[in-house]
């Protein structure tokens, strides 16, 4: 059986799932974190620090890049539901954990599902099923919780215009086979154990209240149909016979866009090329800064030395000048002790003549007698 205009997925429906599964993951923080001081990531419009308040998690703060220094040593709680924003989701949980490993802090974090190699290539921000078992171990404690997008519809009564029924029957039948792989979010729980087993074993359900604007959709489609058959009108009017003109004109374009793309590789290339040169060139001047710095505390020891020689220089001097004072003292009591020394010598000379001429003058005394 084919698929009819009402079963076709469009753009306000991939919205209001968006929508629904963001307010489905703000409600399951909020009920796991209301006893906690929360930090919030990546929510620079606020909103989903509001969704958190709305539901009873009112201690709230706002901390847009790690390191997270405002989350609570304890009984804090750091929130990222909205993407990895400008990190890797590696660099993201190894933010996460570094935090984590401080004191008592729980974390409730989530990123996008990628079906593929190439969607999870397009956004940087998503990953796969084996990505995400990857990331939990870098999260100790952590709880792998899988998000899937599911469809419904509302059958409800109206007459004349007005909404006659008064309560609302939902049931959930879960399919068999269900493949964590077509996962929309993964979202990883840390530290809250016990409220994860008080919320006990269940899988929970998110409606939205706002129903899909069925009938401006199908405008926009007739539109979007008519804007395509004025394309093809206006390929086949182009010159030439048929649509060979149109052919020759797309494949024109469509060489033009490989030579585009070739130039934009070549361009991504050299990016590359010169970012590898930036890194290369900080490591050397680095390197550079810290042999300057070795060869500047080299040259401070030998400043240092220098002035320790000096003073030792100034020193000895000071020193040999006492030693040529002290010798020139002593020389001058030398010459002093000579000049006593001749003085004694003449007074001595002076006294043994004089004893000598009385020894003489008694002994002609005597010899006269």
């Amino acid at each position: 059986m084919g698929v009819t205009d009402d079963q076709r997925p469009t753009v306000l429906d991939a919205t209001c799932q968006a929508d629904v599964s963001r307010l489905q993951r703000y409600a399951l923080a909020a009920e796991l974190l209301r006893e906690r001081q929360v930090v919030v990531v990546g929510d620079p419009a606020g909103d989903g620090r509001e969704l958190l308040r709305r539901r009873g998690c009112d201690r709230l703060l706002a901390q847009a890049a790690p390191p997270w220094s405002a989350a609570p040593q304890t009984r804090g709680a750091i929130v990222s539901l909205d993407g990895a924003g400008p990190l890797e989701p590696g660099r993201l949980f190894d933010e996460l954990a570094a935090a984590a490993a401080v004191g008592d802090l729980a974390i409730v974090v989530s990123l996008r599902g990628a079906a593929d190699p190439v969607a999870a290539e397009q956004d940087a921000g998503a990953v796969q099923h084996e990505d995400a078992l990857a990331l939990t171990g870098r999260l100790p404690g952590a709880v792998l919780l899988v998000q899937t997008v599911a469809e419904g519809s509302l059958l409800r009564r109206v007459d004349r215009g007005v909404e006659t029924f008064e309560t609302a029957e939902a049931e959930l039948e879960l399919p068999d086979g269900l493949d964590p792989e077509d996962a929309a979010h993964y979202v990883w729980v840390v530290g809250l154990d016990d409220e994860l087993a008080a919320a006990g074993a269940r899988a929970t359900l998110k409606l939205t209240v706002t129903p899909a604007a069925t009938r401006r959709v199908r405008l926009l489609e007739a539109a979007n149909a008519a804007l395509l058959r004025t394309n093809a009108r206006l390929g086949r009017e182009l010159p030439g016979r048929g649509g060979a003109a149109a052919t020759g004109e797309l494949a024109r374009l469509q060489r033009t866009v490989d030579a585009a793309a070739a130039d934009a590789e070549q361009a991504r290339a050299a990016a590359a090329e010169a970012e590898h040169r930036r890194v290369e060139a900080e490591r050397r001047s680095d390197a550079l800064g810290d042999r300057a710095a070795q060869a500047e505390r080299l040259a401070e020891q030998h400043a240092a030395r220098a002035v320790s020689a000096e003073a030792r220089v100034v020193e000895v001097e000071l020193r040999a000048h006492a030693g040529e004072r002290r010798v020139a003292e002593v020389e001058a009591r030398a010459q002093e002790a000579e000049r006593w020394a001749l003085g004694l010598e003449e007074r001595l000379a002076v006294a043994n003549d004089r004893r000598a001429v009385r020894a003489a003058n008694r002994l002609s005394r005597l010899l006269r007698r």
